[in-house]
């Protein structure tokens, strides 16, 4: 064979990413479109957390903005005065992925992907760098548009962000000045509660490491002093946001000195701390609000123990609840009848936050951990689980009684001389009583109080039953009682039937006289 028959060397492997990969790292990645501005804020917070080490600011220093432009077609931009990135490293930490220089022990954000969080809402998204001692701002931009256009195309990912991502450098005259400004350009297709101040400033205030407000009055002094005497005092940072620079609110944690709880104002009578415990290479500690024990906290921006590393929540309520549920299931809705904060440190490598920040990744260090909490909520968990059923068991004296008040009124009715109610009233009696019964759940009561319950549903549905057949039948007198009355205004006909469902029969009766008396 000659040189020049012989084959061609074959192709150099190459490892394929497909497009699907950058799907299943946006949408695929985060339970709500607010979760984006969550990766931004804490990007922001890290490049905060490295100037202050790093002595571009000084402790306490550091801010982030963000502006929420009400106009169409809308914008989002998230500013902060951070340590940015150098010029010449702007390129490659911008468009890797799940690459990251960051250290899981000193920043809340280490694996690489949350700046892609926003590729889904917007239809560009831009990243503007600049660097303390550098006279230029470098300028990334994807088109986010054209982005998603190719997740539906058979492209490896690396063609995707070579054609659809650029980057540019201008003169920045201010040598010292250091920021990083994330902006998500035209919200077309975003979601209304990622566009709405409101919405989003709520969101905020619960998951960003923000400090306790003026509100929460000496209860904060008393959490920060505990904090400090473990050297673990949470990390914070100011945020701002408005819909423009010249009406930016400060954001703090939404905690005050009361709430409300089973529709009734709840005061914090005292703060108490949890011991904490240790396990190898991370520790943790936590706080508690102690309230008169009403009931479920109605707000639920505070209800519940909330788990945060440094300083940001993870999931919401639902770690501290599946923890519970693993010691009794019932136990697991009433931590929403108390509130607190739980803060964990670790080491690298030891509790790792996944990659949705709704939990951390399975570990003996994390099943151990939890063990910790557990037996340290139990007790507490326990006396609220006493309060609980000393109010159900008010309740259930309180429906029972009722219903059993209506069985007797309605069952007297069936059997007494004409004339009767007509059937729609003595219907809305049994569907109102029916109502409170059924409206209590069984799991909440004793063996016998459900044994109860169940015999006075089926005595309300048998009563139905009777009425249906005794109180419609032509022939007789009661069918034709209505019919006696003197005719009156139908505007009265909802009135009789929301007073029938509230009164017993023979007040019901008098009442409903009056009226026809007064209006007929």
């Amino acid at each position: 064979m000659s040189e020049a028959a012989k084959p061609a060397d074959p192709p150099e492997p190459r490892v394929l990413i497909g497009s699907y990969v950058l799907e299943s790292l946006t949408t695929g990645m985060y339970v709500e479109p607010r979760d984006a501005i969550r990766e931004y804020v804490q990007n922001a917070f890290d490049a905060i957390e490295a100037a202050r080490s790093d002595r571009t600011l000084l402790p306490g220093e550091g801010k982030i903005q963000i502006i929420v432009s009400p106009e169409e077609p809308g914008m989002i931009t998230i500013e902060d005065d951070g340590a940015s990135i150098l010029p010449d490293l702007v390129w490659n930490t911008l468009t890797a992925i799940g690459a990251s220089r960051k250290s899981p022990r000193r920043q809340a954000g280490f694996r690489g992907i949350g700046r892609l969080a926003g590729i889904a809402y917007c239809e560009r998204l831009e990243f503007r760098c600049k660097a303390a001692g550098y006279q230029e701002e470098v300028t990334v931009s994807y088109d986010c548009a054209a982005i998603r256009k190719a997740l539906l195309e058979a492209t490896d990912l690396e063609s995707v962000f070579t054609a659809h991502i650029t980057a540019t450098r201008t003169p920045a005259p201010n040598v010292a000045a250091h920021y990083t400004k994330v902006s998500l350009i035209d919200l077309t297709i975003a979601p209304a509660e990622l566009r709405d101040i409101g919405d989003l400033a709520a969101y905020l205030r619960v998951v960003s490491p923000l400090r306790f407000s003026d509100s929460f009055g000496d209860y904060r002094e008393q959490i920060l002093a505990e904090a400090r005497g473990r050297g673990m005092e949470p990390p914070t940072v100011r945020l701002f946001i408005g819909a423009s620079e010249d009406g930016l609110d400060e954001l703090f944690k939404p905690y005050a000195r009361a709430t409300v709880a089973n529709k009734k104002p709840a005061p914090i009578r005292k703060i108490s701390f949890f011991d904490g415990g240790t396990v190898e290479g991370a520790k943790w500690w936590g706080w508690h609000g102690e309230t008169p024990l009403y009931g479920m906290i109605g707000d639920p921006d505070v209800a519940g123990i909330r788990v945060r590393v440094k300083n940001i929540q993870l999931d919401g309520t639902d770690i501290l609840s599946r923890i519970m549920r693993n010691h009794q299931t019932s136990y697991e809705r009433f931590q929403f009848w108390v509130l607190g904060e739980i803060f964990i440190d670790t080491l690298p490598g030891v509790l790792i936050p996944n990659a949705r920040r709704d939990g951390f990744e399975d570990s003996p260090a994390w099943r151990e951990m939890q063990d910790q909490i557990r037996e340290a909520l139990k007790d507490y968990v326990s006396v609220v689980y006493k309060a609980s059923a000393a109010r159900n068991s008010k309740r259930f004296e309180k429906v029972k009684e009722q219903a059993d008040r209506e069985i007797e009124d309605i069952q007297s009715v069936l059997h007494a001389d004409p004339p009767a109610p007509p059937a729609p009233e003595v219907a809305n009696k049994i569907r109102a009583a029916l109502r409170k019964v059924e409206g209590l759940t069984l799991s909440d009561y004793t063996q016998d109080q459900q044994v109860e319950l169940r015999k006075t549903t089926a005595a309300l549905k048998d009563l139905a039953r009777q009425a249906s057949v005794t109180l419609t039948e032509p022939k007789t007198p009661r069918a034709s009682a209505k019919q006696t009355e003197p005719e009156y205004p139908p505007y009265l006909e909802p009135v009789f039937e929301v007073l029938a469902s509230m009164l017993d029969t023979k007040l019901y009766q008098s009442v409903r006289k009056a009226i026809i008396k007064r209006y007929a």
